[in-house]
């Protein structure tokens, strides 16, 4: 049995059954509408707004470390900046001069002076590699230290509700927080 819009007829009882069989044939007959054609595609959202502008690197200081030391590199961020301070070793003392030259008389000639200091050492990359590393791998070990300045939020609100001046409280502390967890 098909739709019948004229179903049911004014002051008839209902039957469930007769309901149900409307229904079905109400749903056969939407599901049959062909549907349109796909719409035109939308426009190109555009390109977005430019991001934060990339961190600075500076290099607070430059330390001399003793011969042999590993190189080492100590950076913080403060929430805009990269600062870096580097340890590098000085290289050995320089050995003896050479020997001097035989004298004009044949004989054997005295011993040339000492010769001057050598140049500083260089600091190899494997040194400079393992300074790095060392150092890398003590701030990540320590780095839930960055927030041991950062006080706690143990004073409870005295106003019920809060008040823009305790959200502001509430907002000045978690800058405080995400400020002191970045690198």
């Amino acid at each position: 049995m098909g739709y019948d819009p004229n179903f049911p007829q004014e002051g008839a009882l209902i039957d469930a059954a007769e309901f149900r069989t409307q229904f079905h044939a109400l749903h056969d007959e939407t599901t049959s509408i062909p549907k349109g054609d796909k719409g035109d595609p939308g426009n190109d959202g555009g390109v977005g707004p430019i991001g934060p502008p990339m961190a600075n690197v500076i290099v607070d200081a430059v330390n001399t470390l003793n011969p042999e030391q590993p190189a080492t590199v100590d950076a913080t961020f403060d929430g805009t900046n990269v600062h870096l301070t580097l340890g590098l070793p000085r290289g050995l003392t320089g050995g003896n001069g050479a020997t001097g030259a035989t004298g004009n008389d044949g004989g054997t000639g005295t011993q040339g002076e000492k010769g001057d200091k050598g140049d500083p050492g260089e600091v190899s990359n494997a040194q400079l590699n393992d300074g790095l590393a060392a150092t890398l791998a003590s701030a990540a070990a320590n780095s839930s230290a960055n927030t041991n300045a950062v006080p706690t939020l143990d004073t409870p609100f005295v106003n019920d509700p809060a008040t823009l001046a305790d959200m502001e409280l509430m907002r000045a502390a978690y800058n405080t927080l995400v400020l002191a967890q970045r690198r």
